[in-house]
């Protein structure tokens, strides 16, 4: 499910007893294994906070990798992609575990544990994707909960709607094994525009100059910094056919033209 290292530092902080804090960290700062993707489920660093202890602060802590897919080889690659190739979006949800101020210190293990659980979840859940990294990650209390924000960037290689994903996700109420509060997700595309409003293909043919109805109209992203792959496009309905099909404005104003010619002939016989 994950690829890429993740110390066993982590899940022995959060699941030890107070009195073996000091004993676990210490022998772990002497060697250090990884987690293998099998093992990774069971060992997610915030599946329960009911277990969790105040571990003791380090001094710094180390930057959390983007997860990559092994390579033909079945080697890992931390190789970045291209800036144009990715796709980024700012994401946010509340997770079910109460508030802890030790969320607000990016140098305490607390924070270390869940910020590498968001980024495991998010793993799991676009598990398709060659390239994923979670950066700018902050905790902020939420009526007692946990309000979590990130960016998100990943490589998605197949057509995959990746804000629909999330949030159905967060709908189901467990993001991985997270609990999640179901109606907390939130997702803004970065690095991308999206155009101004047109109808959709065939809408015009189908709604004005045909059946009656509402038409269906859209708005198209549009690449910049960061790729559009995976993004929808922006969609809603409207009743102005005049305004999004040029066909429509033609349509009224040839009927317009010949009343107006009609109405001076008139005159010009009286």
């Amino acid at each position: 499910m994950i690829s890429g290292s993740i110390t066993v530092l982590i899940v022995l902080v959060a699941f030890s007893s107070p009195g073996q804090t000091s004993n676990t960290t210490s022998s772990v700062s002497q060697s250090s294994q990884t987690i293998t993707p099998s093992s990774a489920s069971a060992a997610h660093p915030i599946a329960s906070n009911s277990a969790i202890t105040n571990p003791t602060e380090p001094k710094t802590t180390p930057p959390i990798a983007p997860t990559t897919k092994p390579d033909q080889t079945g080697n890992s690659t931390t190789t970045t992609p291209p800036e144009k190739s990715r796709t980024c979006a700012k994401l946010s949800l509340i997770v079910n575990m109460d508030w802890n101020e030790m969320l607000t210190n990016k140098l305490s293990k607390f924070y270390e544990m869940f910020a590498t659980g968001l980024s495991m979840s998010l793993r799991s859940l676009y598990n398709k994707s060659e390239y994923l990294n979670v950066t700018e990650v902050t905790f902020t209390e939420e009526a007692k909960e946990v309000l979590v924000n990130a960016t998100l960037c990943l490589v998605v290689k197949e057509n995959e709607d990746i804000e629909d994903m999330f949030i159905n996700k967060v709908k189901s109420g467990k993001l991985d094994v997270v609990p999640v509060k179901n109606d907390s997700a939130e997702f803004e595309p970065i690095g991308v525009s999206f155009m101004k409003w047109t109808a959709k293909d065939g809408e015009c043919e189908k709604k004005c100059e045909g059946a009656a109805g509402p038409i269906d109209i859209e708005r198209k992203c549009q690449a910049e910094r960061y790729s559009c792959n995976g993004h929808k496009n922006k969609s809603d309905t409207s009743d102005e056919c005049v305004k999004y099909c040029p066909s429509s404005n033609a349509a009224i104003a040839v009927p317009s033209l010949i009343l107006t010619i009609g109405i001076l002939l008139s005159f010009s016989f009286q």
